[in-house]
């Protein structure tokens, strides 16, 4: 079985059914989850649970930056920095923003990036 599709079929030891994750940061050997409606750390190899957080995260692509996490949610209304551990969840902050619904940030040169509406912002 794939590393993936041991993640897809696993939780706790036994066996499920597929689930949309949404998308998702892999980093070594850890899946970071921001969608279907929470963030989520992942074993991607045994599909071990790390944590989940319930979250209004709809359709959005992580990055990881600096051991952060940096997401989307809220149909583009909020930016979210989540420390990128196994430990616990730890959302280090949460600023409004007026994003378009479901950007991706991009991190480039020491700079954010945010589609909005009609303009790139950074």
């Amino acid at each position: 079985m794939s590393s993936s599709r041991a993640l897809l079929s696993r939780r706790n030891g036994r066996r499920r059914a597929p689930v949309r994750l949404g998308e998702r940061e892999v980093h070594g050997g850890l899946i970071y989850l921001a969608g279907s409606e929470r963030f989520g750390c992942y074993d991607l190899r045994s599909g071990k649970v790390h944590w989940e957080e319930k979250a209004r995260a709809e359709i959005t692509s992580p990055i990881l930056v600096d051991g952060k996490i940096v997401c989307i949610t809220g149909n583009g209304g909020f930016l979210n920095l989540v420390e990128a551990t196994t430990q616990e969840f730890r959302k280090l902050s949460k600023v409004r923003l007026r994003a378009t619904r479901c950007p991706s940030p991009a991190f480039s040169d020491g700079r954010l990036f945010l589609k909005k509406k009609d303009h790139i912002a950074s």
